[in-house]
């Protein structure tokens, strides 16, 4: 899982980069592969209620959370929150 959360986070490089340069809080990522060259970035990490409605809209169940500021990312799958 570690190998497949790095390659996708090598294959968005330049979006991640991108996103640290003009001050972004977060930017997330499809966890498939296929859809990962698609990316959202966020001014307010916070705010994981609009975060959760981004990712729905782009229909993505499963995507990778890259907290700019603590240098962390999380995976997410949004049918394990649902189910707690």
């Amino acid at each position: 899982m570690k190998k497949h959360i790095q390659k996708i986070k090598s294959a968005n490089a330049e979006q991640i980069l991108l996103a640290i340069a003009n001050g972004y809080e977060a930017i997330i990522v499809s966890y498939d592969y296929d859809d990962s060259q698609n990316t959202h970035c966020f001014n307010n990490i916070d705010d994981l209620d609009y975060v959760y409605s981004v990712t729905q809209d782009y229909g993505w169940d499963t995507f990778i959370l890259i907290d700019l500021i603590k240098n962390t990312e999380t995976l997410i799958n949004i049918d394990d929150l649902e189910a707690a």
